[in-house]
Parts: C-alpha cells; sequence; structure tokens
C-alpha cells in the first residue's frame, strides 16, 4: 500500500444479474425509483446489468428508462441461463448467443460488453479459452482460493489482487462481492490497496422481482447505499467492468 500511486484511486462498480428478462413488465416504475436513488446517493454511479442472451423480448420502457441513466449490459451465460459446466457444446451455445446478441444490439440500440457473468456462481474454467478467442476480456465472480495458489501464503492474500488470471488460458477473473461482505474495513483495505470495488445483487434485493409491488415488498432502493457513501466520501470513480477490466489488464501489463 506504501508503494502504489496515491494520487490514482480504484474503481467501482455495480452490477445487477438477470436482468433485463423476457416480458419485464410493470416494472418500469421501480427500475426508475432504484436508478434516481442511485443517482441522488453518488451522481454518475454506473450500474451493469448481466443480460442472458435468450432474452430477446424485455420492455422498451424498461429499456429506454435504464439509458437515461449511466448504466451498461454484460453477458449472463453463453445463451441460456444453466450450469455452464455441464454444456455439452460451449462453441455451439456461444454461436447462438451471438446471434441473439447482435439482434438485441440492432434491436435495442445497445451493446453487450465482453465480460461474462456466468449463472449461478458456477464458473466453468475450460470454457476461458473460447471466450478469450471471441474477444471476452474477462469474467467477474465471487473470489475463491485460485487452484495455483501457494498453500504455505497467508489466506488473506488471496484477496490482495484485484483479480485471478487463470494458470491454464491466461483469462481475467475479476472479483466481485455481495453487499454485506463489503463492510466498510474491507473497502478501506481494498482502496488501499487499489483494488477495483464490484458489488452486485440479484433483483429481488432491490425491489425489482418480476410484479414485486403487486405482491412484496422485498427489496430496497438503499440496498447500495453503503458502497455509494463509502465512494463518496474517498472520491472513488464509477465504471463499467469493460473498463475495470481494461486498467486491470493495463496495469498487470504495466507490473
Amino acid at each position: 500500500a506504501v508503494r502504489r500511486d496515491s494520487g490514482a484511486r480504484p474503481a467501482f462498480n455495480l452490477t445487477i444479474d438477470d436482468r433485463p428478462a423476457n416480458f419485464d413488465h410493470f416494472n418500469a416504475g421501480g427500475l426508475r425509483a432504484f436508478l434516481s436513488h442511485l443517482e441522488e446517493q453518488f451522481p454518475g454511479a454506473h450500474t451493469d446489468f448481466a443480460w442472458t442472451p435468450r432474452n430477446t423480448k424485455p420492455s422498451r420502457e424498461y429499456l429506454g428508462i435504464a439509458k437515461q441513466f449511466s448504466t451498461g449490459f454484460v453477458w449472463h451465460g453463453l445463451y441460456r441461463h444453466v450450469d455452464h459446466r455441464v454444456i455439452r457444446d460451449p462453441a455451439k451455445e456461444l454461436a447462438r448467443g451471438r446471434r441473439l446478441v447482435n439482434d438485441i444490439e440492432r434491436r435495442f440500440g445497445v451493446r453487450l460488453q465482453r465480460i461474462m457473468i456466468f449463472p449461478f456462481e458456477r464458473t466453468a474454467a475450460p470454457q476461458f479459452k473460447l471466450l478469450m478467442e471471441a474477444g471476452f476480456v474477462a469474467c467477474v465472480e465471487e473470489p475463491r482460493r485460485p487452484p495455483s495458489f501457494d498453500p504455505q501464503v497467508p489466506s488473506y492474500l488471496e484477496r490482495s489482487l484485484p483479480s485471478f488470471i487463470d494458470g491454464l488460458f491466461g483469462f481475467n477473473v475479476l472479483n466481485r462481492y455481495r453487499v454485506p461482505a463489503l463492510t466498510r474495513d474491507r473497502m478501506l483495505a481494498m482502496a488501499a490497496l487499489g483494488l477495483p470495488i464490484i458489488a452486485y445483487a440479484h433483483p429481488d434485493e432491490i425491489g425489482l422481482r418480476r410484479f414485486s409491488r403487486l405482491w412484496d415488498r422485498k427489496g430496497e432502493v438503499s440496498h447500495f447505499d453503503p458502497i455509494l457513501h463509502f465512494a463518496a466520501a474517498k472520491g472513488l470513480p464509477s465504471r463499467s467492468l469493460e473498463e475495470i477490466a481494461s486498467e486491470v489488464t493495463s496495469r498487470d501489463a504495466a507490473g
């Protein structure tokens, strides 16, 4: 921490899995309330939505509201929302997903960043080579003990880098965290070490479950407030996942 550039501040990102989804109507008001709250707490806070290619019929109103704020979209599976470790032909799945994504980008005027978030937090490492060849720059998941990590090294050092570089293909795996795991002490340590702070949630945690306004009141728009308040206090910039991946890769190359 003493040796790092004290003038450079790490970025933070907010990610929502499983949205947008097909026929996700009657939720536009909830999305506006959520994004408006983020903007009030931290003007310009960037939110990335994880989009499964198979979802080709989202609400245009939902997407229109998202475009009014600092938002982006990333891949959430090659094609379907399934455990990708059991897919027999990943190349075929990706080919189908790319055709659908091309159509989605054309029809809705959006762009899916070349970032992969595997469904169910079940990363399929054998597919990293396929992703790299398709132009993906990173995937994002909760941190796990890297298989190549030296067992003699203290376990807390597993989290001392912004990502895990796959030893077989050299693919970048960025670390992300659920909000309860990002205590102020953890975020302070991460910021001191220059680690990006990537927080994620599912729709039900922020009041965006389908028809949630009709039959349940679970989830709060304030779910990300601890991260936003910390970022504002420390002057951290807000970035997309693709931008964070690029910064991490550039830093690795320079180091």
